[in-house]
């Protein structure tokens, strides 16, 4: 199950990676974080698989990100995920694809039924990843999902743009297939986009 929600999701955003000639940071302006505020009623839902079906926008609170913050802090790179009502079920899978000058990875938390403080992940696309000093931590009392990622599992990088993006997974009963319900803090659409460069504190 696990496998199968990060490769997914994976897929989401990785069609959503288009190159885009990002603005320089002026002199005098050098961000080093950005609050997403999204707002609710706007989960994406795929019945029976992706690409079987068409999908449909819904109101389904336990997959609504509403709120996001993300900061690149002095050594780490912060975020916070703030949902209408997190609920513990289904399988969820918060994410966070992370592009620095470098290259690109992947931070990811998942959450399952005998797991719900969840497990974390963490791989990049083109380099072997590892990221023994990554820590999370879901909150179901306060609807809050963190993450934090140490700069050095990035490369230490100037600056960082992150895109973010949440999959719960529900079983159709009585049928063998899958109700994917979608979201991310950036906008109302299906997709998301990367943040402006956010430089390091």
């Amino acid at each position: 199950m696990i496998r199968r929600i990060a490769v997914v999701i994976s897929g989401l955003l990785a069609v959503t990676m288009v190159p885009v000639s990002a603005p320089i940071a002026s002199a005098t302006e050098f961000p080093s974080g950005v609050v997403l505020e999204d707002g609710a009623g706007d989960v994406w839902v795929d019945r029976g698989g992706f690409g079987d079906a068409p999908t449909t926008r819904v109101s389904f609170p336990p997959a609504d990100v509403k709120r996001a913050v993300v900061r690149h802090a002095t050594y780490a790179v912060r975020i916070r995920m703030r949902f209408v009502n997190l609920r513990r079920i289904g399988g969820q899978d918060f994410q966070a694809r992370i592009q620095t000058p470098q290259g690109e990875w992947v931070a990811d938390v998942v959450s399952e039924a005998g797991r719900r403080s969840g497990r974390h992940f963490f791989n990049s696309d083109f380099f072997p990843g590892t990221c023994p000093a990554m820590t999370h931590r879901i909150n179901y009392a306060t609807d809050v999902v963190r993450m934090r990622i140490p700069r050095g599992c990035l490369g230490r990088p100037r600056w960082v743009k992150v895109q973010l993006a949440n999959l719960l997974t529900l079983p159709i009963v009585p049928n063998s297939t899958d109700e994917f319900y979608f979201d991310n803090p950036h906008n109302l659409e299906e997709f998301g986009t990367d943040t402006r460069r956010l430089y390091r504190e």
